[in-house]
């Protein structure tokens, strides 16, 4: 009689057969569904509208352009023609608006060298710096100071770097190492002082002596 029965011997060799190649499939599939997990991990928030997240596209948010180009606590430096240093500082500097190469200034304070080895400061509330032609106009009441000791209080200076001069045709009050000045204007050119008449000067006969 023929049994029907299959061999268990050739059971065992077909149930190990499929074993293998199922074990052989997922080596296979097994880096790829672990690659798709991944990318999809990454991919994923990308893919939310979350406003909070950060994205790249086109912004629908208008900034104002003085805002996107103020400067914080700037410095502009340079030299005048004959190659002595000049500086200008503020608290904050943007462009001026219309005006190329022009920049409004707050708190801004200059500083540049004159002759034998001395230097003057400035300093305003408000002020306009010409990139090119190296030009600051200050706005307001204004501070100079000579290294010599001098100080004079006026309102609306404006400064040439290249030529190292100053001038103000307002009321100026002046005070020094020899007595006080009182005049229409002034102007300060390589380190000397014109001032516009009439003018009245107090000079003290005790600091000349000293």
């Amino acid at each position: 009689m023929i049994s029907l029965k299959p061999n268990p011997f050739q059971l065992l060799l077909k149930t190990g057969g499929s074993y293998s190649r199922f074990v052989n499939c997922m080596r296979v599939l097994l880096p790829i569904i672990a690659i798709l997990i991944m990318l999809a991990i990454v991919i994923w928030p990308r893919l939310q509208d979350d406003p909070k997240k950060f994205r790249l596209g086109i912004s629908k948010n208008i900034l104002d352009e003085n805002m996107l180009q103020e400067l914080v606590n700037p410095r502009y430096t340079g030299l005048n023609k004959n190659k002595q240093p000049f500086s200008i500082t503020a608290s904050s500097a943007s462009p001026k608006e219309g005006i190329p190469n022009q920049i409004n200034l707050s708190s801004p304070k200059a500083d540049f060298s004159i002759a034998d080895n001395g230097w003057i400061v400035l300093s305003a509330a408000n002020g306009i710096y010409d990139l090119a032609k190296k030009e600051l106009e200050l706005e307001g009441f204004v501070n100079i100071f000579h290294d010599a000791g001098y100080e004079i209080k006026t309102s609306d200076v404006k400064i040439d770097f290249k030529n190292s001069i100053a001038h103000s045709k307002e009321h100026i009050k002046g005070q020094g190492p020899i007595g006080n000045i009182l005049a229409k204007g002034v102007l300060i050119k390589e380190g000397e002082y014109f001032f516009k008449g009439p003018a009245s000067v107090i000079i003290e006969a005790d600091l000349i002596k000293k």
